[in-house]
């Protein structure tokens, strides 16, 4: 992170790059991290927890690709 840029940016830009992510669209950690400034243990843990919720899949390596809601069907609205 530089001296300019304290870390509420890097949280907004990492919050603002997830949202505007689609279903099938892949992000790399080594670029959120560039991107936002954030450490790789910080985007790590983020995915991670993104990953628990079923929004994020992880690929080869620290390539993680968008799910879509509605993968599983009406089913898994019901059951949630």
């Amino acid at each position: 992170m530089t001296p300019h840029q304290d870390s509420r940016t890097g949280w907004t830009r990492l919050e603002e790059t997830l949202v505007r992510t689609r279903p099938g669209d892949a992000v790399a950690l080594e670029t959120l991290v560039a991107e936002t400034g954030l450490s790789p243990d910080a985007i790590a843990t983020v995915m991670d927890e993104l990953m628990r919720a079923e929004l994020f899949d992880q690929q080869e390596g620290n390539v993680f690709v968008r799910r879509s809601l509605w993968e599983h069907g009406p089913e898994r609205q019901r059951s949630e």
